[in-house]
């Protein structure tokens, strides 16, 4: 047996409870990461943006912000082929965060900016899971 075979919790997993999401609505974001991936199905790029809700922007009235210390992290994954359907995409994602456009794209230009994320919720695996709908600028 070796050490990386061992995992240590905090609390007892079998009394894990699945962590209250975040209400569906429309919250500030700020872009913590930006990549070039190549879709594992088929196999066309994308944008994966890493978006974070900050727990002060969180509702008053949220009871699970102790399950979420350092904010809400959201992955969102955007098709761009060069196509005119995801150049649209790419030009209205780039919109939304306020990121310099032309025939060259350079995704570092998306850190740290910020916008607005509608957020929704999909079961995933039984579990709901929060997910970042679509962006807008600021208002």
């Amino acid at each position: 047996m070796s050490e990386e075979s061992i995992l240590e919790y905090s609390e007892d997993v079998s009394e894990a409870e699945a962590p209250e999401p975040l209400p569906v609505g429309v919250y500030p974001c700020t872009v913590r990461e930006a990549k070039r991936q190549d879709s594992k199905a088929s196999g066309n790029p994308m944008i994966v943006l890493q978006v974070v809700v900050a727990a002060e922007d969180f509702p008053a009235e949220f009871e699970g912000a102790e399950s979420y210390p350092d904010g809400v992290p959201l992955t969102s994954y955007h098709g761009c082929q060069d196509n005119a359907k995801e150049r649209f995409r790419v030009r209205k994602l780039c919109e939304a965060f306020g990121v310099p456009m032309s025939k060259r794209l350079d995704l570092n230009d998306f850190m740290m900016k910020t916008a607005s994320v509608t957020l929704e919720h999909e079961p995933f695996e039984g579990i709901m899971q929060m997910r970042a709908r679509s962006y807008a600028a600021d208002e």
